[in-house]
């Protein structure tokens, strides 16, 4: 018997109105946030005879400005490299990733990138070792497509284009961006921390976000900044980056140590490795000729998109590429809607609500499933939890699931927290729902390399099996299994099911013969080793 706990709403969580709850100014945010939020904290509203620092001190801010930039070199030697090639080498850590919620991961990932900025555009090329990835452009405005490996071509998510700008921020475009903007600029008081004391300014970036500038007293140079960014899972957060390592490069002083850190964990240090001044190849900035769009066209986050809907068989629905490269599954219960897999972020969520409420005029969802807790693949738990959907998952996730469903969203579009975090869990490998067309089998196929607890549904009416990363489709031909995909395989085995098709969330529909035949190819592989 399937051992079934509900998570009872925490106490933040039965106090709250069954609206979500207003969203604060972002100044009062800010304090809360981190107290190194100084800039913040001296809101219009709050400041008294005592509080000698005024926001609207633009002269302050340029003084500091003027300071910094002189400090490295001079403004014309820094507008010399405002268009310019920057070649960085970087290192990540990415705790979403790890096999279980919260837990630390190793720095690694290591990975070269190149950012071509001209005219006020920007082109990114990510590498991978030697190997040419990804490429993302940014226009002069704020719009970001992507060109992946140069031939297919889609808008991405402004959340995930910041990301990426956050990347590749080095001193001299941080500078240049203040001094274009400086009449915005406002002085905020100083800090004084590590033993150092600093001068901060606050400036609206390009994406529009609040930024802190700390500035070093005592060099006069650009020391970190603070943004405060809406993220999927912990909420409110705050990204700092720092700056060290100063060298010169024709002429300006440019720091080549950068490290970023978001709510507490390290998750990036970057080292500039080669600047060039030459002019851009414009090719850099333009989609290929022999381009093809990506399906779907995704739009910027805050716009709804209509998602496709194929039913593969009565009461069972598949929408692909529900968030671009992830596949949803739900199934039509007589006590309600289910769906499978909660990617990318709330956004996401809410288009599939809304393509469930068209496809299925009246019916309730009951619950949603996430296949694990990583996070390109837990994003979307906000968007459910603020919709009042309960959440389904393992046992092991619970607390993860119910700090996503609690963390303070002030911020970005997810503003508020829900009335009622409902979560049930199951301990049990094996959780069946329904009967007859309608049934499903939740089976936990962890432990597994990729994640300690992860999720598979088994959909007996039509023999498919749905599953996330631990097998994915992509390409014509499937490659020898890995590791991942080894240990499914002979847990696989164990459960002795009648599957035809596997649905993975990455990918397509594969047969069930293809799908052993990478595992033995696999197993092949590594017995010669």
């Amino acid at each position: 018997m399937t051992k079934l706990t509900r998570t009872e709403p925490t106490m933040k969580s039965k106090i709250a109105t069954r609206k979500l709850r207003t969203k604060v100014s972002l100044i009062a945010l800010a304090a809360l946030a981190t107290p190194h939020f100084t800039a913040f904290a001296n809101s219009a509203t709050t400041q008294s005879a005592n509080q000698s620092i005024a926001f609207t001190d633009q002269a302050k801010a340029q003084t500091v400005l003027d300071r910094a930039i002189t400090s490295i070199g001079g403004y014309e030697a820094l507008n010399a490299i405002r268009n310019s090639s920057v070649t960085f080498a970087t290192s990540s850590s990415n705790p979403g990733q790890a096999p279980t919620p919260g837990a630390s991961t190793d720095f690694g990932n290591a990975f070269k990138t190149v950012a071509h900025r001209s005219d006020g555009r920007l082109s990114i090329e990510n590498y991978n070792g030697d190997n040419l990835g990804f490429r993302y452009v940014r226009g002069a405005g704020p719009d970001w497509v992507y060109l992946a490996g140069q031939n297919a071509v889609a808008l991405i998510d402004v959340a995930v284009g910041q990301n990426i700008l956050d990347r590749v921020n080095t001193s001299a475009s941080l500078l240049l961006e203040m001094a274009d903007n400086s009449d915005a600029l406002r002085f905020a008081g100083t800090e004084t921390h590590d033993g150092k004391t600093h001068s901060v300014l606050v400036f609206a970036d390009s994406f529009g976000r609040a930024v802190n500038v700390y500035f070093d007293n005592e060099t006069g140079r650009l020391a970190k900044t603070q943004t405060l960014t809406a993220h999927e899972q912990w909420g409110d957060t705050a990204t700092t980056m720092s700056f060290g390592d100063y060298k010169d490069v024709n002429g300006a002083l440019l720091a080549h140590a950068i490290t970023v850190d978001q709510a507490g964990n390290t998750t990036a240090k970057i080292t500039v490795e080669n600047v060039s001044l030459e002019a851009a190849d414009e090719a850099l900035f333009t989609q290929p000729d022999d381009a093809t769009q990506n399906d779907p066209f995704t739009a910027p986050s805050a716009a709804a998109r209509d998602l496709p809907v194929e039913k593969l068989a009565k009461n069972i629905y598949f929408i692909p590429n529900a968030a671009q490269g992830y596949n949803v599954i739900f199934v039509n219960q007589r006590s309600g809607v289910l769906i499978l897999e909660t990617p990318q972020s709330a956004q996401t969520s809410r288009d599939v609500i809304r393509t469930i409420q068209k496809e299925l005029p009246g019916r309730k969802i009951k619950w949603a499933v996430p296949t694990h807790h990583h996070f390109d693949h837990s994003g979307g738990l906000y968007g459910y939890l603020e919709a009042g959907i309960g959440i389904l998952t393992t046992a092991g996730n619970v607390d993860f699931v119910n700090n996503v469903g609690n963390a303070s969203r002030n911020i970005g579009q997810n503003g508020g927290t829900p009335e009622d975090v409902n979560i049930t869990s199951f301990d049990d490998e094996k959780y069946s729902i329904g009967r007859g067309s309608r049934k499903v089998e939740l089976y936990n196929v962890g432990p597994n390399p990729h994640a300690e607890e992860i999720i598979v549904m088994y959909i007996p009416e039509i023999k498919s099996l749905l599953v996330a990363d631990i097998f994915s489709a992509r390409g014509d031909t499937l490659p020898p299994a890995n590791a991942n995909q080894l240990a499914f395989a002979e847990k696989l085995e164990s459960l002795n099911l009648d599957i035809e098709t596997f649905i993975p969330v990455h990918g397509a529909t594969t047969k069930a013969a293809d799908f052993w035949d990478s595992v033995k190819r696999g197993r092949e592989a590594q017995a010669s080793e």
